[in-house]
């Protein structure tokens, strides 16, 4: 019985969201791996919104009511994407696959086989332990269990408001830490534990497919991506608040992406509407929304916007460095240098990241002169904000201190981890599918070239 409790939220999550995030995403086999990876996020996502909802309307935190609720929200979801994406038929999804042979295909299958195996056992680890001390206990986990226990959505205030309430008060007040955090992630709690990593993983792989045609590379920067030690490591402490908004950074990312390459209203929909659900996760959700600048430049000019892209990127780095040199000129030089000594450390000499920001700086250097697709240059501005926004975090606010000592520098840096890998899979791509072009496959392997880093946008 517990077992069909623990699998019931999983599977409306997984077959709601797949169904409605279905009409998003044109025919194929690796539109169906997107639709289950962003059908499964968004159907998670829904879910803690019918919990809300029936707490609020009074049918209390249940998992009846909620259900028909994120039902109802499923099937609106889908009648909206449908009848809004009745053009995207006649528009091209995807490029012309390319078959996988000889060593190739082996590849592929062992980079599948690697990628289930991590998440089954990561799966296995969070389940044994779905609640891991410190943050999960500090603002998550209390609300989860406060309103899984009581089936009602109680209140929760700071410590000195609380204390201030007077005893004989008839409805319950709780306080932690941070009361005012947004509901999303406990309220996912309290469905369910979501098997983010494994969402990832598989709509990557399926965006990935779409834009170079080529499982070995879609199956092979999955696995670069769900095998980040950090990344990891957020997926087997489940109850903490990071993990989820990586995976939806990263998602809405992918989707933005591709309708950078496809001009198709399906992709542009889900990448909206993830963009909306950020802020509800974390706070800073916010602010990584805004990097989506470069997509909403490119949407409005609908041209080659490189010169822009190079503007606002320089201005986003002067304004980090302008913040940071008047924090800094009152901070300790020791913290100054312990923060960056620590971020070194975190990123190129303990096993937080493998080797991925050395891969990242070896392919930027070697890609420098080659001209980038629009689809390159807007992705990569993006990430460039991401970058500047945390650095700005790092040196030009208080954090400094919690930087030298690492208790929030790889947290902060996880939206990036994942996107990250997207990114060099894309500027690879084309060195990539020249290397697996045969005399059998010639040309095909010419055609996904040419319309995946030739003058496509």
């Amino acid at each position: 019985m517990r077992a069909i409790e623990l699998l019931l939220p999983q599977v409306f999550a997984l077959v709601g969201g797949t169904l409605a995030g279905r009409f998003a995403f044109p025919t194929g086999r690796a539109s169906w791996l997107c639709a289950l990876g962003y059908g499964y996020v968004v159907g998670q996502i829904l879910g803690a919104v019918g919990l809300y909802l029936s707490g609020t309307i009074g049918l209390g935190v249940r998992f009846l009511p909620a259900a028909g609720i994120q039902g109802a929200l499923c099937v609106l979801l889908a009648a909206v994407l449908r009848r809004s994406l009745r053009g995207d038929l006649s528009v091209p999804n995807a490029v012309a696959p390319l078959r996988a042979e000889g060593v190739g295909r082996w590849l592929a299958i062992a980079f599948a086989a690697v990628v289930l195996l991590r998440i089954a056992v990561l799966g296995l680890e969070a389940t044994a332990q779905p609640l891991y001390p410190w943050d999960a206990w500090q603002q998550w986990g209390t609300k989860a269990r406060v309103w899984f226990e009581t089936g009602e959505l109680k209140r929760f205030v700071s410590p000195e408001e609380w204390l201030q309430i007077p005893s004989g008060t008839g409805n319950a007040v709780y306080t932690d830490a941070n009361p005012r955090y947004p509901p999303v992630v406990p309220l996912i709690q309290v469905w369910s534990l979501a098997i983010l990593l494994g969402a990832l993983g598989a709509a990557m792989t399926g965006q990935l497919f779409r834009t170079s045609g080529y499982w070995p590379l879609a199956l092979g920067a999955s696995y670069m991506a769900v095998s980040l030690p950090i990344l990891d490591t957020h997926a087997a402490l489940a109850g903490y608040g990071d993990l989820p908004l990586s995976v939806m950074y990263c998602l809405a990312f992918m989707a933005a992406t591709a309708w950078v390459r496809f001009r198709r209203k399906g992709d542009a929909a889900m990448a909206i509407l993830l963009l909306a659900f950020l802020p509800l996760f974390k706070r800073p959700g916010i602010v990584w929304a805004l990097t989506f600048l470069p997509f909403l430049m490119f949407a409005v000019r609908g041209c080659p916007v490189r010169p822009m892209l190079r503007g606002v990127l320089v201005l986003a780095f002067a304004g980090a460095a302008a913040l940071i040199a008047v924090h800094v000129l009152g901070a300790r030089t020791a913290i100054l240098g312990d923060s960056f000594e620590s971020l070194m450390a975190n990123l190129f000499a303990w096993e937080n990241w493998h080797l991925l920001w050395y891969l990242a700086i070896f392919l930027l250097l070697l890609h420098r002169r080659r001209r980038w697709s629009n689809q390159l240059s807007v992705t990569g501005t993006t990430l460039g904000l991401g970058a500047a926004f945390l650095a700005a975090v790092f040196w030009g606010t208080d954090l400094m201190a919690s930087i030298a000592d690492a208790t929030t520098l790889n947290r902060a840096l996880l939206p990036l981890g994942p996107a990250t890998c997207f990114f060099l899979a894309l500027l690879v791509q084309r060195d990539i599918l020249r290397l697996a072009g045969t005399p059998a496959n010639a040309r095909a392997s010419r055609m996904v070239q040419a319309r995946a880093n030739g003058t496509a946008p």
